[in-house]
């Protein structure tokens, strides 16, 4: 707990602190997942490669429908970040620019560090020892969340309402297109790409339903939980004087 607010007091303090934070932790990840490759080059040199086999890779796979729609989840949770890159647009320099350059060099650094690291958990680990060794970094994701004594559970039930808030905010802006189109608007594309990608959206939000409703109930129960807090602060328009000034002072 003291770290996370160290953390944050930084990033309240000074953006230029807060991105050096950032750089330095992204620095010193990136060579830890750098050694962990060259360790893997070094057992396939080895030879170790029976755990890169096909028939030992994709063991114990299936091809059901549902649990397809749920490994795409934790695909996307372990590729997840991607999409707040949008939020520092004004903290940059010429973000019309720099924010797609940003994008297509972050996703294909992370796309290729994360997949030639798994690839190096292989020549060592077999999928079934993935799951349930201390060494993989898996086990402290559920530590660190404390709400299950399942990664997946915790992936499933964060990305349920994940992806739920966003289909809602891509049809928000969809219906905010059709009813105010003389709105301007920087970035224009075509209305086929956020209603695809809504569809996505929908597709893994009843998929998730559907196999795991547990994890959905405690997705819409963390959803409820902004409610009193929206009601507090956006519909409540006649708060006493004293009470604004704290909420501004705060802010």
């Amino acid at each position: 707990m003291p770290q996370f607010m160290l953390l944050t007091a930084v990033n309240c303090y000074s953006v230029k602190a807060a991105t050096r934070v950032q750089d330095a932790f992204a620095a010193a990840k990136l060579l830890a997942l750098g050694l962990i490759i060259i360790i893997g080059f070094v057992q396939i040199g080895k030879g170790e490669t029976e755990g890169l086999l096909p028939e030992n890779a994709f063991k114990g796979s299936n091809s059901d429908f549902g649990n397809i729609g749920l490994a795409l989840y934790s695909g996307l949770f372990a590729y997840g970040g991607w999409n707040y890159l949008n939020f520092v647009t004004e903290e940059m320099i010429e973000p019309y620019k720099n924010l797609p350059r940003a994008i297509i060099i972050s996703l294909p650094i992370v796309t290729v560090v994360y997949v030639l690291t798994n690839l190096a958990y292989f020549t060592t680990l077999s999928p079934d020892d993935m799951l349930t060794s201390e060494a993989v970094a898996v086990c402290i994701m559920t530590l660190l969340y404390a709400f299950s004594n399942d990664i997946f559970s915790v992936i499933n039930f964060f990305s349920f309402f994940n992806w739920l808030c966003i289909a809602m905010a891509i049809i928000g802006m969809m219906w905010l297109r059709y009813k105010k189109p003389e709105l301007e608007r920087p970035i224009k594309v075509n209305i086929l790409l956020p209603v695809s990608f809504v569809l996505a959206c929908l597709f893994l939000i009843v998929v998730s339903i559907w196999k795991t409703p547990v994890e959905c109930g405690i997705g819409f129960g963390i959803i409820a939980t902004g409610v009193p807090v929206y009601y507090f602060g956006v519909c409540w328009q006649n708060k006493p004087k004293w009470l604004q000034q704290a909420i501004f002072s705060m802010t």
